[in-house]
């Protein structure tokens, strides 16, 4: 069979089109393991545990530079109420705009080993403080030999800046973060 540049080009699209499929590939799959399953398994950090305690209501105090997280929880074996609030403490709490801030629990085992973790908050995008909703109430299934939890997060904060504080101006903006 003779190769016209029809058909050379026909190769040529496909090879690309493969080249990118290999590459999305990759990246989701690098995405995948940066997640709570990359998480599985390591131990956390031992100034973040909180232990549970069987029963409740249990008061529930947490914080670090970034965030406060307080409230209740009651848990057993097979089973975790966690009510309560997100605050951002004073250094963040000034810039006027969070652009968004997810708040993770991961469940640990007696030893500090990340079983597993789920969403337990989020503030959705580009709230101001004002219309942000702070508090929580979730129900937990937590893997079996859960003793302890943590709490990891990802968020932003700005000041403004431009047009209603959209892109473009001269604002500032704040990333924070914390893995367990």
């Amino acid at each position: 069979m003779k190769k016209t540049p029809k058909t050379r080009l026909g190769i040529g699209l496909a090879a690309i089109c493969g080249a990118c499929g290999l590459m999305a590939w990759l990246l989701l799959a690098a995405c995948a393991s940066t997640g709570f399953g990359g998480d599985i398994g390591r131990t956390a950090q031992p100034e973040g545990r909180l232990g549970l305690a069987s029963g409740g209501p249990q008061n529930l105090s947490w914080e670090n530079n970034d965030i406060v997280i307080q409230g209740q929880y009651t848990f057993e074996p097979d089973h975790l109420e966690i009510n309560g609030q997100v605050r951002l403490q004073p250094r963040l709490a000034h810039f006027n705009i969070l652009d968004y801030l997810w708040v993770d629990i991961y469940f640990l085992d007696g030893d500090g080993v990340i079983l597993g973790g789920q969403r337990l908050w989020n503030a959705g995008h580009g709230n101001t403080e004002f219309f942000t909703r702070w508090n929580f109430a979730r129900g937990y299934a937590p893997p079996g030999g859960t003793r302890a939890i943590t709490f990891g997060y990802t968020g932003r904060v700005r000041d403004g800046g431009g047009f209603f504080g959209r892109d473009g101006g001269e604002g500032i903006d704040f990333d924070f973060w914390r893995r367990p």
